[in-house]
């Protein structure tokens, strides 16, 4: 993530602890988010944090946000609600709003819409970046970027508005999760490096209906008709289980998402909130629930691997990020121990002799000898470089 700290000095370190719980930060419109009814979260590949709210689209850096809303430009963003954000590219978002789909240059800052699809039910992006859209009923659009345009294949029995959610994998087989139940899959035809077509395969069996499902990439959580709670790899085709989870669910609660994140699993509530299902493989003790502190509810949760954080998106309370309970942050005022530095902190470095080390534009450089993590900065002796 980009971050530009002015006398701020934030290091993530990494400490011991026996507690087993999630660190987390609240992202509202105290620090300004354009709405804190966020419906959609993600992290593009340049690291910046997205939300799409019910009054535009809000970027995130790490220390403040940028707001996008539509203007009177016909090139602008199309509506002020936005829904659902895929990357297909680097800093190629396509937003699902209110006022139909467009592509977002969040490099170049442009948009551009996508009148022929008015309305967007769900949509998706395979391996290979190829971005689909399911918005009619027996058919799914395919973005052709040579052209710019979309090309509609034929998916017989696909029932836009009773879909759960539809995912691509490697094989370029189509799943479907119908909200009837079923699962069904479509093979995709290509010629010459095109996607002509498609065929239906055989569906996949699971015994049970589904009731409720959500995709994220190439992983599916979903629930069946007894509560029963699994993973799917669309890659390889394996489930397995995690629990039941019918204890719960409150009498007419849905859920509303589901994320996995390492070896946990965040699911989410319309109503009830966010809870953790724990998982420890390998140490014999079954999984269990863990409720969280938001209590209210969630509209989507995204996970970023890399920096095993979690997004989670609120009905009216902004956004949430958790990060793994290894980890704390620790934020340090450069003045507060050398009064007389009024520059820009540039970079921050701890060596193997336990030095660290901190750059600043201007001001030369700072080292604390043997630090330790758990004695505050301005405690310790300090060495400064002019080079």
């Amino acid at each position: 993530m980009k971050n530009i700290s002015i006398l701020l000095i934030t290091i993530l370190l990494a400490c011991f602890s026996t507690t087993y719980a999630y660190n987390t930060q609240q992202i509202s419109f105290r620090n300004g988010l354009s709405s804190s009814a966020v419906r959609f979260v993600t992290m593009d590949s340049y690291g910046f944090m997205w939300f799409a709210t019910y009054d535009g689209l809000n970027r995130y850096d790490g220390s403040s946000v940028k707001s996008y809303l539509p203007t009177s430009n016909p090139n602008s963003l199309p509506g002020n609600v936005i829904r659902h954000i895929t990357e297909t590219d680097p800093g190629m978002l396509w937003l699902k709003t209110n006022q139909g789909l467009c592509l977002f240059d969040s490099q170049a800052g442009t948009f551009k819409n996508h009148p022929d699809i008015r309305v967007s039910y769900w949509q998706a992006k395979s391996p290979d970046g190829t971005f689909y859209v399911l918005s009619e009923n027996d058919s799914i659009a395919v973005y052709n970027k040579s052209t710019g345009q979309f090309n509609k294949i034929y998916t017989p029995g696909v029932v836009a508005n009773r879909t759960l959610c539809f995912s691509i994998c490697s094989d370029n087989i189509i799943w479907v999760f119908a909200a009837k139940g079923q699962i069904m899959r479509y093979k995709i035809i290509k010629e010459n490096g095109l996607i002509t077509g498609a065929y239906r395969l055989m569906d996949y069996e699971l015994g049970i209906p589904v009731k409720w499902a959500f995709e994220k990439g190439t992983d599916v959580v979903f629930v069946d008709a007894q509560f029963d709670l699994y993973t799917l790899d669309i890659n390889t085709g394996k489930k397995v289980f995690a629990m039941n989870i019918s204890s719960e669910i409150p009498p007419n609660e849905s859920m509303r998402d589901a994320q996995i994140a390492g070896n946990d699993i965040f699911i989410a509530f319309i109503n009830d909130g966010l809870k953790v299902i724990r998982r420890n493989p390998g140490s014999g003790k079954p999984p269990y629930i863990e409720r969280t502190t938001l209590n209210y509810g969630v509209f989507y949760i995204a996970y970023d691997p890399i920096q095993k954080i979690v997004l989670v998106g609120t009905d009216g309370y902004g956004v949430y990020i958790y990060s793994e309970e290894d980890y704390t942050l620790r934020s340090s005022m450069l003045y507060e121990f050398y009064p007389q530095t009024k520059v820009p902190v540039r970079s921050v470095m701890l060596d193997a002799h336990k030095n660290l080390w901190i750059g600043t534009k201007g001001d030369g450089l700072f080292c604390f000898p043997d630090y330790d993590p758990d004695k505050p900065l301005p405690d310790k002796e300090v060495n400064r470089f002019h080079i």
